[in-house]
This record gives structure tokens, C-alpha cells and sequence, in this order.
């Protein structure tokens, strides 16, 4: 038995030294602290699959306060263009629509207004209901839409809908149309047209919207589609 054991005890004294080479391997794989950067992981990296999320828009901005006092002048009162009873001033929203291709999406479903607050005294009081502006088009030359006058409308759509490079919004303004591409006779007026972050863009950054819209059109007049594109 002495004999036999003795060999096997060499045998297992000759194996230590080969596992601490194991464990001194040169490659340093088990001590590796290096970082692996791979594209479009979250180290900064700008490549395909970025982690970082795109800005999504969720209001339309229609804004008529750089265009109003100058449109419809009457020698330097813009306000004289509107008439009793109803002092219609500046872009008279109906609805806003967006939609993808020809598939409708959805009308507005909540708004905040300001109105421009230029036209004083008598001709003050014109239409300023905001909740006109929901929904399907349904306006006439004289009722169911809201007045800016030098102000702003802002909304967002039913189901919180998501507005996408791609999409198109189209603002039925009363003026040559009015309702659903009724043939009205009015007056087309101008406006601009913006996308935001949510409604609050208005209070938070106030014309021009730069730090949380972006601005689609600056010259969109009466109804009007506007393709969605820059982001």
C-alpha cells in the first residue's frame, strides 16, 4: 500500500504549481476592468440604437399674433376689418385635424386660448369659447369657431395622440370655407402653425416656442393642410 500511495502523492505535488499559472494567466481575463463601448450603448455613444429618446410632440400652437396687427389693416387699426355684431378678429378656428395620409386620427379634444387682446372697448367682444374649437368642423359664416385676434390656440388631440413627422394637420379656419369645405364667402385670414411637447409649451416659452415647438408654417391662410416635417 506505502508503494502505491507514494507515487500518487508526488503526482498530486507536481499538479500546484500548474494551477497557480492557471490563475497568473498573462491574458487577464478574469481581472479585465476594460469597457466595452459599442455603438449604441449608453456611454455617450451617437450611433445606431442610441438609447436616447427622440422629442415627442403631442399639441398643435396656431398663433396669430405676429400676423394680425398688420393683415387686414384699415388705415393702423386692424381691428376695423371685423364687423358687428359678432367682431370676428384675426383667424377664426373652427377645428384642427391630424392625420395620417388620408386616415383621419383625431380633432382636438382639449385646448388653451389666449386671445390677442388688441381690439378694445365694443369691439372686444367676439367669439372667444375655445371649446368651439373641438372637434369635427361644424362652423358657419357666423358661429361655432373661435376668434384669436392677435392671440394663440393650442390643443391636443382625442387619445392623447402622438403628431409624427409624416403626419398632416389641417386647421379649418372660417373664411372662403368654413364646416366641412362649405363655401363660406368670408374672409381667409393668417396664422402661423406650430407642434409642442404638451400645452403647456405656451406658458413655458411664449412666442416663439422655440425651446419646446417647432414651427411648421408662417404662412398658412384660411383652411389650410400643413405637413408635418423637421424632426
Amino acid at each position: 500500500m506505502k508503494k502505491i500511495l507514494l507515487p500518487l502523492a508526488l503526482m498530486g505535488t507536481m499538479a500546484l504549481p500548474m494551477v497557480a499559472c492557471d490563475v497568473e494567466d498573462p491574458a487577464g481575463d478574469a481581472t479585465d476592468t476594460t469597457t466595452d463601448t459599442t455603438p449604441g450603448e449608453t456611454t455617450g455613444d451617437t450611433g445606431p440604437g442610441d438609447t436616447t429618446e427622440p422629442d415627442k410632440y403631442f399639441a398643435v400652437i396656431v398663433d396669430d399674433s405676429q400676423i394680425f396687427p398688420t393683415h387686414r389693416v384699415v388705415g393702423t387699426d386692424p381691428c376695423a376689418t371685423a364687423s358687428p355684431p359678432l367682431y370676428a378678429h384675426g383667424a377664426d378656428i373652427d377645428a384642427i385635424g391630424l392625420f395620417d395620409a388620408d386616415l383621419l386620427i383625431g380633432y382636438l379634444d382639449v385646448v388653451d386660448y389666449q386671445e390677442g387682446g388688441i381690439c378694445t372697448g365694443n369691439r372686444a367682444t367676439g367669439p372667444t369659447d375655445p371649446d368651439q374649437a373641438k372637434g369635427a368642423p361644424n362652423a358657419t359664416i357666423t358661429e361655432r369657431f373661435v376668434s384669436l385676434g392677435g392671440g394663440f390656440l393650442t390643443g391636443e388631440f382625442a387619445g392623447q395622440a402622438q403628431i409624427q413627422s409624416g403626419d398632416t394637420i389641417v386647421v379649418y379656419e372660417v373664411g372662403t370655407k368654413c364646416g366641412n369645405n362649405q363655401n363660406c364667402g368670408g374672409q381667409d385670414e393668417g396664422y402661423e402653425v406650430f407642434v409642442a411637447f404638451d400645452l403647456d409649451c405656451v406658458n413655458e416659452a411664449n412666442y416663439p416656442y422655440a425651446s419646446c415647438g417647432i414651427k411648421l408654417s408662417d404662412d398658412a391662410e384660411g383652411e389650410a393642410t400643413i405637413p408635418v416635417s423637421g424632426f
